[in-house]
């Protein structure tokens, strides 16, 4: 009799191990992170660009770091160029930004956005890796610092939100960055400035610091680097949005008067023009893999910081139930065959 207490004891502790796994997997475990949005060095059909900043070659970099037709890869580490206006490939190095911006000359690329979305991938761009680093109290103020009196710069007031919040939404939850936090938004900024050594025209200081949910330095730097995948891309699959729509009639009165600029937009119209001739299908969530939140306004990230970070926190299931389950059910079964 005890020896069947034993052995229907030790099925119990089995099945109520492997139940619990069960629940656990449909439930989650702890916590971890979700995959990113896009990798550099994926061949999926809507990856980023493989270089940063502005690329001569048609073809980019097996590395995903290019600068010129037949530049190879630099395994060189150094630090943010600063205020330079190089158009030199920045480099991979972790170290603290500096506030500075800087610029690099218009291209020729031939490189478009192809048409499928790509699937979630668990690697970051190498973007991503340099801008996913732990900042110091003083790094952080300093970049805040550096933001603000960048903002003083425009002469025109913040556009108001015309997009609808169910589409802010979307374009929220497709953020894909690791361990977010708002505190280091203003250190991410200058870092994704930096190596891309941009410094904004200065025509673009007539217009507005922010274009309702879209952050108006940005979309200047994706003009200025239309023909990188990821940024063409950025305005094919936004250019339905309201407040994309407020930035380019800006941009266009801008351009009355300014031959450089008419010529770039004319070119983000030969990028847009190829897409649709693809039969791109557009995703109104679409932010470049690269840029992230960089896309949004500072006011939006800072009201939706919390999302972002729920919705790059995934829960993992729990091994340990399954272990334990499947022990107890093992030794059940040999103590059964033994007494049987």
């Amino acid at each position: 009799m005890k020896k069947l207490l034993a052995v229907v004891m030790i099925f119990t502790l089995g099945f109520s191990g492997v139940f619990a796994g069960v629940v656990n997997a449909k439930s989650g475990g702890g916590g971890g992170f979700s995959s990113s949005r896009s990798s550099s060095f994926s061949s999926s059909s809507r990856s980023s660009s493989s270089s940063f900043g502005n690329s001569s070659s048609s073809r980019p970099s097996s590395s995903g770091f290019s600068n010129s037709s037949s530049a190879k890869p630099s395994p060189t580490v150094s630090k943010p160029a600063g205020f330079s206006n190089s158009a030199s490939k920045p480099t991979v190095a972790a170290a603290p930004p500096s506030s500075g911006f800087s610029n690099s000359g218009q291209v020729k690329a031939t490189q478009v956005a192809s048409v499928a979305p790509q699937a979630p991938s668990v690697k970051m761009t190498p973007m991503q890796q340099k801008m996913n680093q732990a900042y110091s109290k003083q790094e952080s103020t300093k970049a805040f610092a550096s933001y603000k009196t960048e903002q003083t710069k425009f002469k025109a007031t913040e556009v108001a939100a015309q997009t609808p919040k169910a589409e802010q939404t979307r374009v929220v939850n497709n953020i894909r960055v690791k361990n977010y936090s708002f505190g280091n938004y203003y250190a991410r900024r200058n870092v994704f400035y930096d190596t891309y050594h941009y410094r904004t025209p200065a025509y673009a200081y007539y217009s507005s610091p922010s274009f309702g949910m879209w952050d108006g330095m940005f979309l200047w730097f994706m003009l200025d680097h239309i023909n990188d995948r990821q940024y063409a891309n950025m305005y094919y699959n936004q250019q339905n949005n309201e407040d994309m729509k407020a930035w380019r009639r800006e941009a266009d009165r801008l351009a009355r008067d300014n031959a450089e600029l008419r010529a770039k937009l004319n070119n983000l119209d030969a990028e847009t023009g190829k897409l649709k001739a693809q039969g791109a299908v557009i995703d109104p969530s679409y932010v470049p893999p690269d840029a992230q939140d960089m896309a949004l306004s500072a006011k939006v990230v800072e009201e939706n910081a919390s999302k972002i970070a729920a919705v790059n926190t995934k829960k993992e299931p729990l091994v340990w139930p399954w272990v334990l389950g499947l022990c107890a059910a093992l030794g059940g079964f040999f103590v059964w065959r033994k007494f049987a």
